[in-house]
């Protein structure tokens, strides 16, 4: 865990070993690392997490004037009002060719400026213009929390505060 409390992403995995591709051909069934895993069939879930849905929000613009070219948004896609939507639309056009059910988890705490606040709002046009695409794609919703929600106890508001704006039930967390 980070010093939040919260997982740091350092894993000391053997990524050499493909583990998974073992459990979903039979072998490695009885390992000690797999044994209260399910049996077969398993599955990969292609799943996205919905940071931002504009780049058009205060940060990301200030981000791109003061980090110029080495910030990972350039001024140019910055502007662009209608980029990351089009890059959903790529994205969810690519996965149905491969007949991919997508998971987009999608952030539902408050907007803010701060470092670690959500960059959208859940009742802006745009997030609502994504979950249209999610939902007419037949992909799955789920709740990306925010990063104050352990803190604040809110993952339950903001998952109804989704649910409700989608439309639909919230069938997981990230």
């Amino acid at each position: 865990m980070d010093r939040h409390g919260r997982w740091a992403g350092e894993f000391d995995w053997e990524i050499d070993v493909p583990w998974v591709s073992g459990l979903m051909s039979g072998e490695n069934q009885r390992s000690t690392e797999t044994e209260n895993l399910p049996r077969s069939p398993m599955r990969v879930i292609v799943t996205h997490d919905v940071d931002r849905v504009t780049l058009t929000e205060p940060v990301s613009i200030a981000k791109s004037m003061v980090l110029g070219a080495g910030h990972r948004f350039p001024l140019r896609s910055t502007i662009d009002r209608r980029g990351v939507l089009r890059a959903v639309e790529h994205i969810l056009e690519i996965e149905a060719a491969w007949g991919v059910r997508p998971w987009f988890f999608m952030l539902a705490g408050r907007y803010g400026l701060g470092r670690f606040s959500n960059r959208y709002g859940i009742r802006w046009r745009k997030p609502r213009e994504v979950i249209s695409m999610i939902r007419e794609a037949g992909g799955v919703l789920g709740l990306h929390g925010s990063y104050h929600a352990k803190d604040r106890d809110s993952y339950g508001a903001e998952a109804a505060l989704l649910a409700d704006i989608a439309d639909q039930p919230v069938v997981a967390h990230r």
